[in-house]
């Protein structure tokens, strides 16, 4: 994260370096699972505890929508049509949308992951 005294802007995922390392064996081991949940929790609590409250009225331009969305692999690369649904949202908003919904999403995927391995999640 790149933080001024009035702002704070996330490094993209290219810049920051992942906390697990994939292998066949260790994906589909229930510690793989168990540790990337960790170290996604431990990630965004870094972020969050960084952030300025006063930078997250700023309302989200297009280009940094679309790294979000497309570049960072949020949504599919044929997101314009949902890029147009957060224009003029604040940061903020994004924020609380991308954090609290997207994140229900991979607990789906994971639970999935695990009954087809066979475990409880």
């Amino acid at each position: 994260m790149i933080c001024s005294n009035t702002d704070c802007e996330l490094p993209s995922r290219s810049s920051t370096i992942n906390p697990i390392t994939y292998s066949p064996a260790a994906a589909s081991s229930d510690q793989a699972l168990r540790d990337y949940s960790n170290a996604v929790q431990a990630r965004t609590r870094e972020i969050v505890s960084q952030l300025n409250p006063n930078s997250l009225d700023a309302v989200m331009e297009a280009d940094r929508l679309r790294l979000i969305l497309v570049d960072e692999s949020l949504a599919h690369s044929q997101a314009e049509g949902l890029l147009q649904n957060y224009l003029g949202w604040s940061k903020g908003k994004c924020l609380m949308n991308f954090g609290l919904t997207h994140p229900f999403q991979h607990v789906g995927e994971i639970d999935v992951i695990a009954s087809l391995l066979g475990m409880d999640f």
